[in-house]
């Protein structure tokens, strides 16, 4: 007779390996504390939220050192919207939950391969007053049109970045005023545009040297100094001058995360070209 007691163990076993793969999520409650955690590459993180009928409400993510980006799922696991914005690994990632769902929804964060760096991020839900809402919508749809990383999904993100800013500078926010230019400037970065992002990095430094935002004046200082090269600015104390000062900011530690866009792949690489 065989004993049933290495089943059981092995059925024990079992369990603990999809708990381990596959741990509940946490709850995350509107207008409650925000949730810290470190995150390695390759990892996802899961909160439970549950909509009212009606809520506004804002996924806000604020990422410290590691690139992330955000799912909303039904609770069955059926995917609803994704989103990852143009900024790498450090600063803001958002995402408004759509009108007309209510009930048990699922947040995941994810993390890229399993080879990068470890960081952190603090996550938190709130509520989206009425005069913020088409702002923050268009803002979920652009990092979405991003995330997407089709040539037409980009001129869209680019666009609804745009729009955004304006609604913003609109309400007197100059802080995600300035956060939407850089966002477009780096959208058209990528689609191989200097023009408009130089335009856009300059409406970002100036609203960034406005604020005190040392990161933002970063961003905007590398954008600007690559957005010219591009253009074939062979200005080499211009150009270099301007990447410099973007380079010089961020090794400063000020928190600033570098652009994903193609353009800005290499600050050596480019400073070699200008010298050539």
């Amino acid at each position: 007779m065989h004993s049933r007691y290495p089943r059981v163990a092995c059925l024990a076993l079992a369990l603990c390996a999809i708990g381990a793969a596959s741990p509940l999520p946490r709850d995350l409650s509107p207008g409650g504390p925000a949730i810290e955690r470190p995150m390695a590459g390759g990892e996802t993180h899961a909160y439970a939220v549950a909509v009212e009928p009606g809520a506004r409400l804002l996924v806000a993510v604020d990422q410290r050192g590691v690139d992330v980006a955000l799912e909303l799922r039904r609770a069955d696991g059926a995917l609803l919207l994704a989103v990852d914005g143009p900024t790498d690994r450090d600063g803001p990632e958002s995402l408004l939950i759509p009108s007309g769902l209510s009930g048990p929804l699922e947040v995941r964060v994810k993390s890229g391969g399993a080879g990068i760096a470890p960081g952190s991020y603090a996550i938190r839900l709130e509520g989206v007053p009425g005069p913020r809402v088409e702002a923050e919508r268009l803002m979920t749809e652009a990092a979405a049109g991003n995330l997407e990383g089709t040539a037409e999904s980009l001129r869209r993100a680019a666009a609804r970045y745009e729009e955004a800013r304006d609604r913003w500078k609109a309400l007197g926010d100059r802080s995600r005023e300035a956060r939407c230019a850089r966002s477009a400037a780096e959208v058209h970065a990528s689609l191989g545009e200097p023009g408009p992002a130089l335009a856009l990095f300059q409406q970002a430094l100036a609203l960034s040297t406005e604020l005190g935002d040392k990161s933002g004046q970063a961003v905007a200082w590398s954008g600007l100094g690559l957005a010219q090269t591009a253009l074939g600015d062979r200005d080499a104390a211009s150009a270099r001058g301007l990447v410099g000062r973007g380079t010089i900011a961020r090794v400063a530690g000020t928190g600033c995360g570098r652009p994903k866009s193609a353009v800005f792949i290499s600050v050596a690489a480019v400073s070699s070209a200008v010298v050539m």
